[in-house]
């Protein structure tokens, strides 16, 4: 009874890996186990709460296209489970639903704009754009709409120089924005680590300036859409 027990448990628990095991095995072929460890984010806990997405086997088609979901400040991927059910209710599969979770849980004076986290969204547009065969929609919340803005547009990082290419626009369908940090934040003081004037979050700030100054247009997609409200100041 004991091993029927523990066997069940074992199976629900691998039930909920974060990515799907074909999926992972394509970013370990595609991509070195070094980059699938990192967008697979496992130290976030088991649950979906560090990624999610994939096809349960090999042959299982995609009829919607793959959203992904970028998740804001101080968060993670488990901030788009509930979001992920209402498309599962809807028709959509595990095959066109994706997240990963950039940075650390930081909280907004701490958190700031950083190279390596837009080249963990980059690559994993890349991954899913190439696994799927298929064009994307980004659903991007707070500040992962500059992280997912930047990782589109390409180019050098403010903060290290470093190269990413060029702009990923033909691989997005729709770009959504969510109450997001589009154009920095007018008031910040510059005691607080996140309100640098490199890659911080003030509206002046050289990352800011390089996103919304880019000489591309519309570089974040084919279709534009942003929701926010009276009260949103970003």
């Amino acid at each position: 009874m004991l091993r029927i027990i523990l066997i069940h448990l074992a199976t629900v628990w691998l039930g909920f890996a974060e990515f799907k095991p074909h999926f992972r095995e394509f970013l370990v072929e595609e991509f070195g186990r070094d980059v699938a460890t990192k967008l697979e984010r496992l130290d976030q806990g088991y649950l979906y709460r560090g990624s999610f997405g994939g096809k349960s086997e090999k042959y299982q088609p995609v009829f919607n296209r793959p959203i992904i979901f970028v998740h804001g400040v101080g968060s993670n991927a488990a901030f788009w489970l509930t979001h992920r059910q209402t498309f599962i209710d809807r028709g959509y599969s595990s095959a066109e639903l994706y997240a990963t979770t950039y940075g650390l849980l930081q909280n907004n004076i701490t958190k700031t704009l950083d190279c390596k986290d837009v080249t963990a969204i980059r690559n994993f547009i890349m991954a899913v754009a190439k696994y799927t065969n298929s064009k994307v929609d980004i659903l991007a919340y707070s500040m992962g709409v500059a992280i997912a803005r930047k990782a589109i547009l390409g180019g050098k990082c403010v903060d290290t120089m470093e190269n990413l290419g060029p702009p990923f626009t033909a691989n997005v369908e729709t770009f959504l924005s969510v109450a997001g940090m589009t154009h920095g934040v007018e008031n910040c003081s510059f005691l607080y680590p996140a309100c640098n004037g490199l890659n911080g979050i003030p509206c002046v700030s050289h990352f800011f300036t390089d996103v919304n100054t880019a000489m591309f247009m519309k570089y974040e997609g084919t279709n534009l859409y942003a929701i926010s409200n009276e009260f949103d100041t970003e």
